[in-house]
């Protein structure tokens, strides 16, 4: 029964080493006899009922199960029969502590920690993004060096994530993402002490160079060895994660500002070590760096050629949308605070209105998250575009604070759309996907960056507003190619032609 039950788990949690496995490799005294099985939920950790001679000294640690089992009682481990689909384990408190230590508890928070480190680097991010312009304004940059230093460092970024993308293909994402996070601190150190313009045009651009190499990697770790409905719920909480840190961020960064020019650096100094030292210690295991014994967890979906086309046809239809989306968000980020000068809002009123992005972004990735009805479908995406181009059309024709409040809501609805479809078709059934990744956040990047510099010109020759004529025009043109992509492929599809 004792192996019918482990050959049954282990099915079931293929892929997932057990705590028994690390910590029996950390300590060889550790009984070998033990069954291997998946205990990747640690529930509970408790003394038993110490009247109760023949559990005193014990703890509990609950494990998955399909259907109720009881096995042969042993000193050192027994299966109690609770309810359908559930047990117990007990163990010694010496065993205990050493799965909890060294598999239990990470397993516990495996996904947890794909959150928590996206988070993190967004809200250091943040709050170094607040302090790098008014650092610049504090060593006599102009308005036209500004440009220069935002659009250097975001072009940098750009060119790094597909490199760092295949990076992760080949030497481990926990790997790539500890250096990341080691290189942020340390530019973001050295900038702290910066006394010099011509440095931080040199120090800024390799700051968001180093965190290109984070953001692929992070993104397909966390789609490693999942299924459709697990890979749907992992992508909506991360980017809930990160939406979060870019809100947190800038007002950490604002408080820390009115103390001192520099501390908002040093707190995201900080944050950058603590993120590189928890992914050393707390990140679960790489399963492209695996040991060659152990099998690697891969995406239950086999496709047929058929689907594979289907999914390569939206994957180019995500990247376009997803593209024109950061390139209004470049103009909005970066033109709009003149615009609003110009209109006469406050900071405040300002403030608020940028936020609003951040904030709808969250709402619209937890609206997405909860259905796959809009998977492979062109009408969802192109709806959700829409209400970009309403939000332009509102930014162009009035003045009030409250209708252009809705605008920027619109604005965070439609991004929310256009980037959860691009990354969740970049790491669906697909081997490579740190170059997916890559290339899904170089070209938001490029977007971001392209329409900074074109507004930025467009807004000199035409007036504040025209820039978003130029969006409306530019959301128009992707809708259009990304139904002739889709019309294209399925004319060709029914033929039955190769593409």
């Amino acid at each position: 029964m004792r192996k019918r039950m482990g050959s049954n788990l282990k099915n079931s949690y293929k892929g997932h080493r057990t705590p028994w496995e690390i910590a029996y490799e950390r300590n060889p005294n550790l009984n070998p006899k033990l069954p291997t099985l998946p205990p990747v939920y640690l529930d509970k950790m408790f003394h038993q009922n110490m009247r109760n001679p023949s559990t005193r000294g014990y703890h509990v640690v609950r494990y998955p199960f399909f259907r109720s089992q009881r096995t042969k009682k042993t000193p050192f481990l027994r299966f109690l029969s609770l309810t359908e689909g559930e047990g117990f384990g007990i163990l010694t408190f010496r065993q205990a502590s050493l799965a909890f230590l060294y598999g239990a508890g990470g397993a516990l928070k495996r996904e947890s920690y794909f959150y928590i480190a996206a988070m993190t680097m967004d809200m250091c991010l943040g709050a170094a993004f607040l302090s790098v312009p008014l650092l610049a304004l504090q060593l006599s940059a102009t308005v036209v060096q500004l440009g220069y230093l935002g659009s250097f460092g975001g072009a940098c970024y750009a060119i790094t994530c597909p490199f760092a993308g295949r990076l992760s293909d080949r030497y481990g994402r926990k790997r790539v993402i500890v250096v990341s996070s080691f290189l942020c601190a340390g530019n973001y150190l050295w900038m702290s002490q910066v006394r010099h313009l011509t440095i931080l045009f040199v120090v800024a651009p390799l700051g968001l160079a180093s965190a290109a190499l984070f953001w692929p990697s992070i993104q397909a770790w966390i789609a490693e060895g999942k299924d459709r409905p697990s890979l749907i719920r992992a992508i909506g909480y991360f980017n809930v994660a990160w939406s979060l840190g870019l809100v947190i961020g800038p007002l950490v960064g604002g408080t820390l500002y009115t103390w001192n020019a520099r501390f908002p650096l040093y707190f995201a100094v900080l944050g950058f070590l603590g993120l590189g030292v928890m992914t050393l210690f707390y990140a679960p295991t790489d399963v492209v760096t695996a040991p060659p014994g152990r099998p690697r967890p891969s995406d239950d979906a086999k496709t047929s050629p058929e689907e594979a086309r289907t999914h390569l046809r939206f994957l180019y239809i995500a990247w376009t949308a997803n593209f024109s989306a950061w390139f209004i968000n470049g103009i909005l980020r970066n033109i709009f605070p003149k615009l609003a000068l110009h209109l006469h809002l406050s900071s405040t009123i300002l403030g608020v209105l940028l936020s609003l992005v951040a904030c709808f972004q969250i709402v619209g990735f937890l609206v997405i998250r909860g259905n796959d009805r809009w998977h492979y479908r062109i009408g969802p995406l192109l709806r959700y575009q829409a209400l970009a181009l309403g939000g332009c059309a509102l930014i162009y024709a009035v003045t009030s604070p409250w209708l252009l409040s809705a605008a920027f809501a619109l604005f965070g609805l439609s991004m929310a759309m256009t980037y959860h479809g691009s990354l969740y078709y970049s790491v669906y059934v697909q081997e490579k996907k740190g170059r997916n990744t890559g290339l899904h956040e170089g070209i938001l990047a490029s977007g971001g960056v392209l329409g900074a510099c074109l507004g930025g010109w467009i807004a000199g020759r035409f007036g504040l507003k025209a820039p978003y004529l130029l969006c409306f025009g530019l959301i128009t043109c992707a809708m259009v190619v990304e139904w002739m992509i889709a019309s294209n492929f399925h004319r060709r599809g029914k033929k039955g032609r190769k593409w």
